[in-house]
């Protein structure tokens, strides 16, 4: 019979991070594994670790493993589908547009302009995060992003990053051997 499966749940201390939430238990096991994954590339160094996915998370992580706390924001999609379901008049003026591979943020559609806009938003809280941090911290964090919606985002984000697809697995990894 094979082994039962074991659920992992955030404590205060894992694998050198130290949760900052309030109550450990209420942040997202993939949040705390990302960051442990982050801190085994990168140990020693302040870190902002942003998954972009359905949401987008943004946790920092002092040079010591203290995590100061996080943000979540929605991700572009996810952007895109409220303004289209929650404002008049987008969703038939966006359906079916034109848009291009431009990078530029004013796009010259409405499909373009909800696509770039939400895709700026998103790099700007990056690089706004990253600011607030430097401030806090007195060092500019290293950004670590993985997710599904990184290759949309990252070109446009003007603080260096580095991309980890799989830095949940990563931190997985840490906590069996670490846990």
């Amino acid at each position: 019979m094979p082994p039962a499966p074991q659920f992992l749940a955030p404590r205060r201390h894992a694998c050198g991070v130290r949760v900052g939430y309030l109550e450990p238990w209420r942040l997202g096991i993939d949040r705390l594994l990302a960051m442990i994954g982050a801190r085994a590339h990168f140990a020693g160094r302040p870190l902002c670790v942003v998954g972009i996915g359905t949401a987008m998370t943004l946790d920092l992580l002092g040079a010591d493993g203290r995590h100061r706390g996080g943000a979540i924001i929605p991700a572009p999609p996810l952007m895109v589908s409220s303004l289209l379901d929650g404002t008049r008049g987008i969703r038939p003026r966006a359906r079916g547009g034109r848009t291009s591979r431009d990078p530029a943020l004013f796009g010259r559609s409405t499909r373009a302009a909800v696509e770039r806009g939400t895709a700026y938003a998103a790099a700007a809280a990056v690089d706004r995060t990253v600011l607030e941090a430097r401030a806090l911290l007195g060092r500019t964090p290293r950004v670590v992003l993985t997710g599904g919606g990184v290759r949309d985002v990252q070109p446009l984000i003007r603080s260096t990053s580095i991309e980890i697809p799989d830095l949940v697995l990563w931190g997985l990894a840490v906590w069996a051997r670490e846990g």
